[in-house]
């Protein structure tokens, strides 16, 4: 699975920036891009090369759902 770039509003949205100034009252700061910087995350349960789930992110302020993976892991044994 391949990240997939980001629509401006994805990037730079009001949701982004409210995630970005949260971080900040906790010290995180910016930094030097590593990777792709346009490129969208998010979180992926992959077993032996096949995706069996994956939860990608809305914008670039969007938290990796490790919950749901967990209880996909879980089902799946």
């Amino acid at each position: 699975v391949r990240p997939r770039p980001g629509e401006p509003g994805q990037l730079f949205g009001p949701s982004v920036w409210r995630r970005a100034l949260g971080a900040a009252r906790f010290g995180v700061g910016i930094s030097k891009p590593v990777g792709d910087p346009f490129a969208l995350g998010g979180a992926f349960l992959v077993r032996q090369g096949t995706v069996l789930d994956a939860r990608p992110a809305k914008d670039a302020g969007t938290l990796p759902d490790f919950e749901g993976l967990a209880r996909t892991a879980a089902a799946l044994g």
